[in-house]
């Protein structure tokens, strides 16, 4: 019994080692670093798609895929992409029609607000589907960065990290969407971990 005891301690020692996240803020940006590891975890939400890749061909659609994959898992990061969907309450085309009605009015004041006529139609086109019998769904795209870094100093990481989110930025705009930095979690990286842990035992 002793011997499992100081098993058990071993262990749970091990794991408390091997599992040391610090949240940290820089520039505005909450990431988390892996201490023991070396590597830091950053993401973002997809928060507009300016562009639908189903209106391009297969091969332009590989090709822009790959260009984003190219320019964010340089130097040392790999990439997750999660989606979480999950069916919208009842009132929800009470809120798009809500919503349509304020814009239609912003509209009436700002015929010129590209940004305005966008959101316009797009929130016509839901309404139409969903009277048309659509059930409306809400999809939570989440893009994770996993970055080994040669230097866990403050000062290497805060320029890191500026590099990062501007190379984010560029490499979104070949898939046609816009990304916003968001609060990283111990769950991401844990999710991200799970991943890698999954992949290497497929590969094996």
């Amino acid at each position: 019994m002793e011997y499992l005891v100081r098993l058990a301690r071993a262990m749970l020692k091990k794991r408390s080692r091997s599992n040391k996240l610090l949240h940290m803020k820089l520039h505005g940006v909450h990431t988390v670093l892996d201490v023991d590891n070396s590597a830091i975890y950053m993401c973002f939400d997809v928060k507009d798609v300016r562009e639908s890749l189903s209106t391009v061909s297969m091969t332009e659609f590989i090709k822009r895929i790959q260009k984003f994959v190219s320019i964010m898992c340089s130097e040392e990061c790999s990439i997750l992409m999660t989606t979480h969907v999950s069916r919208n309450d009842e009132n929800y085309l009470k809120k798009v029609e809500h919503v349509l009605q304020n814009r239609i009015v912003e509209l009436e004041y700002d015929r010129a607000n590209t940004r305005i006529i966008r959101e316009l139609k797009k929130l016509k086109e839901i309404h139409r589907r969903i009277l048309s019998g659509h059930i409306p769904l809400d999809i939570a795209t989440r893009i994770c960065l996993s970055c080994k870094v040669p230097s866990v100093e403050e000062e290497f990481l805060s320029r890191f990290i500026k590099v990062l989110v501007e190379r984010a930025k560029l490499a979104a705009r070949f898939i046609g969407v816009e990304l916003e930095v968001s609060a990283t979690s111990a769950g991401d990286v844990y999710t991200i971990r799970n991943f890698r842990i999954g992949e290497e035992g497929n590969e094996a």
